[in-house]
């Protein structure tokens, strides 16, 4: 049965801005961390000298730390254990689905600098499953800024609620 997931709501999301500045520049620490979970040996994560020659100003900090660690959030975790953005969208008999990322890379982010993040909706469509499912599909833009305002990183993330 089709069932009418988009809502005024929902459609009202599209209109919001949601602004999250890390309590913490990120350390050495955090980055050498970073690297032991994904297994990164490259050195230019962990020495100066090695990331200058490379035709870094310092230490750079891999491109996926700033798009999967939430290290510029503040808080709680929430229900789900979380520590991340939430838009409070719950429909009541879907699944909610991690759909994918595409992620836009403009200029590494350094040990010592400060991540801001700006969430806000990029897309929202409703579509039909090939199992005459009702989805709504929805893609989130996620700016990364350091703490000079420079855009570092975009981050189209999408997520899928599916018709039980």
């Amino acid at each position: 049965m089709l069932k009418k997931l988009i809502t005024q709501e929902i459609i009202d999301i599209t209109k919001k801005k949601f602004k999250y500045t890390s309590p913490d520049s990120v350390s050495l620490s955090m980055v050498r961390y970073y690297c032991l979970a994904i297994n990164e040996t490259n050195d230019i994560y962990s020495d100066e000298q090695t990331a200058i020659r490379a035709g870094y100003r310092t230490i750079p900090v891999p491109p996926t730390f700033i798009t999967e660690t939430n290290s510029f959030m503040g808080g709680s975790p929430g229900d789900d254990g979380a520590i991340a953005h939430d838009w409070g969208i719950n429909i009541p008999g879907t699944r909610y689905i991690r759909g994918g990322n595409n992620y836009l890379f403009h200029d590494p982010f350094y040990v010592g600098d400060t991540i801001t993040a700006i969430y806000s909706v990029e897309n929202i469509v409703e579509k039909t499953s090939s199992k005459n499912k009702s989805l709504l599909i929805l893609t989130n833009l996620i700016q990364y800024f350091d703490q000079g305002k420079n855009l570092k990183c975009e981050n189209f993330e999408t997520v899928i609620f599916q018709e039980i």
